[in-house]
């Protein structure tokens, strides 16, 4: 039966309108994917204002929002040595629109040191690492020791006479002392306090022997002569303060590689193409030279490209290494 031109011109539109709708669609998920973000992005310090992880983060935010094309807002959740804030960052939707500038401490030492923590560096997608610097080991201005071989002398000599101080229980400083003195097969007593300053203050007044810090907050103290550098807990030298030689250019202690960092990170599950739109965005970012002069300030080595391709390996070998270190140790 012949067609009529009418159902012969239906029938063209119909396959005409099927063939945009298809289009249509085929087209819709790359802009939807382009599109992200298209509204702020917050990022998570899960410490009080005013540290050195909510610096680092303010450093990154504004640039940050520039590369993304949308607000990136610094929020602070303090509480339990991080351990809060980066646990309401697991809980979060995996969209991208909520991030954590985390630390090596909040998310791979906490859930090993803290048994109320009940997340894993697992629980998060990473995105990208920003920068890294050895631990300071300092002693009080009068101190009969100048170098970490010295000191283990002392130790030694009186065991458990010497006092070594920390940011708190199961923080990195006392996995670091811990560990040292394993090494060295020595004793010293553990003084825990509440945060950095309160330890700082006792270790200008004598009341502790040793502490263990950031070079930022112990290298305006060392350059006054008002304590004793003793050394770096990083594999060699740190780039941040060369002229402190590493531990293990010690006799007696070797292989100790102690590193703090941060990184961004978002929770686990994020889409791949929003992961790899993020880590872009921030290694350009790290590439600022304005950034870069604030995060060498800060004492980081700046995270290169290639550091942000192995970072779920480098989250995996950071967590072993940590358990390890732990072990054994009675974080009371």
């Amino acid at each position: 039966m012949p067609i009529s031109v009418k159902t012969r011109q239906r029938r063209l539109l119909l396959c005409a309108t099927a063939s945009a709708a298809a289009w249509a669609m085929g087209m819709a998920a790359p802009a939807q994917a382009e599109s992200f973000p298209s509204s702020r992005v917050t990022l998570t310090v899960a410490f009080p204002a005013g540290g050195t992880n909510d610096a680092v983060a303010r450093y990154l935010a504004e640039p940050l929002a520039k590369k993304l094309g949308q607000p990136v807002v610094v929020e602070n959740v303090g509480g339990a040595a991080g351990a809060i804030g980066a646990a309401q960052v697991t809980r979060a939707a995996a969209d991208g629109y909520t991030l954590l500038l985390g630390s090596v401490n909040e998310t791979v030492l906490a859930p090993i040191t803290n048994p109320a923590v009940r997340y894993s560096y697992k629980d998060f997608t990473p995105i990208a690492k920003v920068g890294s610097t050895a631990f300071v080991i300092v002693g009080r201005k009068d101190l009969p020791a100048g170098n970490i071989d010295e000191v283990l002398a002392l130790a030694r000599k009186k065991p458990d006479s010497l006092t070594f101080g920390s940011t708190g229980v199961g923080s990195y400083q006392q996995v670091v002392m811990e560990s040292i003195q394993r090494i060295a097969g020595v004793s010293m007593v553990h003084v825990p306090y509440r945060g950095g300053g309160p330890m700082l203050t006792d270790l200008l007044g004598g009341q502790i022997d040793l502490a263990v810090s950031l070079p930022t907050t112990m290298l305006p103290q060392i350059n006054r002569q008002t304590v004793k550098a003793i050394g770096v807990t990083g594999q060699k030298r740190d780039p941040a303060a060369p002229e402190l030689p590493s531990v293990n250019e010690s006799r007696d202690i070797k292989g100790v590689d102690f590193v703090f960092w941060f990184g961004v990170f978002a929770p686990k599950g994020l889409d791949e193409d929003r992961r790899a739109r993020l880590q872009a965005a921030v290694t350009d970012v790290l590439d600022d030279p304005t950034v870069r002069k604030q995060l060498q300030a800060a004492g980081l080595a700046v995270a290169t490209p290639a550091e942000q391709t192995s970072l779920p390996a480098f989250l995996a070998e950071e967590d072993a290494k940590l358990r390890a270190a732990a072990s054994g140790i009675k974080f009371q």
